[in-house]
C-alpha cells in the first residue's frame, strides 16, 4: 500500500480490518425473500468467543433490494428490527447460547429482496 500512495495511487475504499471485522464473526446469514429460502437458522457458539455480543440486522448493499422490514428473534426473544428507508439497520447487544436458533420474518418483494445478519464477539487470544 506505501508503494501504492507513493505513486499517487490509493484504493477507491476503506480496506477491512481483517481482525475487528472478520475474525469476530461468530454467525453471518444472507436470507431473502424468496419463498425457497429459509427464514429460521441454528448456530453453536463455542468458548472461541466472548461477550459483548453484537447483532447486525441491515438492508444489504449490491443489487439486491432492500426489504420493506424485518424482524428478527434470537431464541425465541425479539432482538432486532428494520424498516426501509427510515431505519435501514440496527446493532444491539445479544445473549448466546451454546446452540442458538433465529427466525425471521421479512416483508418486501418475492424476489431479489433480502437482509444481511452478523453475529460478532470478542476473540480470545
Amino acid at each position: 500500500m506505501d508503494e501504492l500512495a507513493r505513486n499517487g495511487l490509493a484504493p477507491s475504499r476503506n480496506l477491512a480490518n481483517f481482525e475487528a471485522e472478520v475474525e469476530t464473526v461468530i454467525f453471518h446469514a444472507s436470507p431473502h425473500t424468496s419463498e425457497g429460502w429459509p427464514k429460521e437458522m441454528e448456530f453453536d457458539h463455542d468458548a472461541s468467543f466472548q461477550p459483548p455480543f453484537t447483532l447486525e440486522l441491515s438492508t444489504p448493499p449490491g443489487p439486491f433490494q432492500p426489504v420493506r422490514s424485518a424482524r428478527l428473534k434470537l431464541n425465541e426473544i425479539e432482538v432486532a428490527s428494520i424498516e426501509w428507508p427510515e431505519k435501514p439497520s440496527v446493532s444491539v447487544a445479544v445473549e448466546l447460547r451454546t446452540l442458538n436458533s433465529m427466525k425471521l420474518e421479512l416483508d418486501g418483494p418475492s424476489h431479489f429482496a433480502g437482509v444481511d445478519v452478523t453475529i460478532r464477539g470478542v476473540t480470545k487470544r
